[in-house]
């Protein structure tokens, strides 16, 4: 899992990226400091969270920046400057998503720049949902910087076979910069 995610090391040109898959286009995230690839049609929405070190960027289907409610979407939050151990930042995030919900899957992985830990779990209707929704959630600790990257992607339950295969797609593409 480390080596797919991973962002483009500071800015590149456009031109010099990876060709997308069809039905995708790079997006610049300024949030990222990174392109993401985003489907076509789907709607890209940063949150600076009020200056303060986290930011998070959606890439959703439904369009976030008008409702802020989305069904189905990537979303990466990250914080710069995480003080102490990175991985127990990593672990503690990951089990907060939790929600003390029994995850269907858990993972975890190291190596010398980055720790990354996962969880795939089913969240029962809630707030505006009316369905269950899955969800995968893979925290990513870079150990050279102390960022840590909280990247999500989310659908109804009962879409999980078709959208995953967008959302596996973002993941593989999805690369985290070192130097960030």
């Amino acid at each position: 899992m480390i080596a797919t995610l991973f962002l483009r090391k500071g800015w590149v040109d456009q031109s010099e990226l990876p060709v997308c898959p069809d039905d995708f286009s790079w997006t610049r995230s300024p949030a990222l400091e990174a392109f993401v690839p985003c489907p076509h049609g789907w709607h890209f929405h940063e949150v600076d969270n009020d200056g303060k070190t986290s930011k998070s960027a959606y890439f959703t289907r439904e369009p976030y920046a008008k409702t802020k409610q989305f069904n189905t979407g990537f979303v990466v939050n990250v914080v710069r400057g995480m003080n102490g151990d990175i991985s127990m930042w990593c672990n503690a995030m990951v089990n907060i998503c939790l929600e003390g919900i029994t995850p269907l899957e858990q993972f975890e992985d190291s190596n010398d720049e980055y720790y990354t830990c996962g969880v795939e779990k089913i969240d029962p209707p809630k707030g505006y949902r009316q369905k269950e929704s899955r969800i995968r959630i893979v925290g990513v600790g870079n150990k050279q910087t102390n960022t840590l990257y909280l990247v999500q992607f989310e659908t109804p339950a009962d879409q999980w076979e078709s959208d995953w295969q967008i959302g596996h797609q973002i993941y593989e593409m999805f690369k985290i910069n070192h130097t960030v």
